[in-house]
C-alpha cells in the first residue's frame, strides 16, 4: 500500500518542540524576536537531546521562557506553563536542561 507524502513540512508524524513553540508564543503574546529565539532554542533541543525523555510541550515552554528572559519580554514560569499546558515544575526543570 502506497501512502501520500505529508502535505506540510511539520506533518512528519513526530511531535517536536519546534512544532509547538508558535502556539506557546502566541498564547503569551511575546514579540516576534522572542518567538524566533525560542524556535531556534527548540530546534537545537530537538537535534541535540533526541533521546531525552521530555515532552515537546515542556521543551517548547522552556524555550519560550528562556527566549523571553533573554529578549526582555519576560513571562512568569506559571504563565508559560499554562500556555504550554504543562506544570510550572516541568518548565523549571526543562529550562535548566
Amino acid at each position: 500500500m502506497v501512502t501520500d507524502p505529508p502535505e506540510a513540512a511539520g506533518d512528519h508524524g513526530l511531535r517536536l518542540a519546534s512544532d509547538e513553540v508558535g502556539a506557546v508564543a502566541d498564547a503569551l503574546e511575546v514579540s516576534a524576536r522572542c518567538e524566533r529565539r525560542a524556535a531556534a532554542l527548540a530546534d537545537r533541543a530537538d537535534l541535540e537531546h533526541d533521546g531525552v525523555n521530555r515532552s515537546p510541550a515542556v521543551v517548547a515552554g522552556a524555550a519560550v521562557y528562556l527566549a523571553a528572559l533573554a529578549s526582555g519580554d519576560e513571562r512568569t514560569q506559571t504563565a508559560v506553563a499554562e500556555a504550554a499546558g504543562v506544570s510550572t515544575v516541568s518548565i523549571r526543570a526543562g529550562y535548566r536542561e
